[in-house]
């Protein structure tokens, strides 16, 4: 059984919670998480994990929201934390 976080990596989960929680047009709920599970593993020390968090949530929100939309700069506040440059 793989680790509940790497799970995350693969596309096919995303979709699988937008087909349970009912929001298939609505991918936002899913990058919500995702930006979750990268505060987590940054608060566990795992900052290569938390980035790969925060830029795969960073991309779902860019599909579907405005660049200014609270929670696209929620997410490119944190990869910054991290001192990281965001594009």
């Amino acid at each position: 059984m793989p680790d509940r976080l790497e799970v995350w990596d693969r596309p096919e989960s995303v979709t699988f919670l937008l087909k349970r929680t009912g929001k298939e047009a609505e991918p936002t709920p899913a990058a919500a998480a995702v930006n979750n599970l990268g505060s987590v593993l940054q608060d566990l020390g795992d900052l290569a994990g938390a980035t790969a968090h925060y830029e795969r949530a960073l991309a779902i929100f860019r599909q579907f929201l405005e660049e200014d939309h609270p929670n696209t700069k929620l997410v490119r506040n944190n990869l910054a934390a991290l001192g990281l440059p965001i594009d």
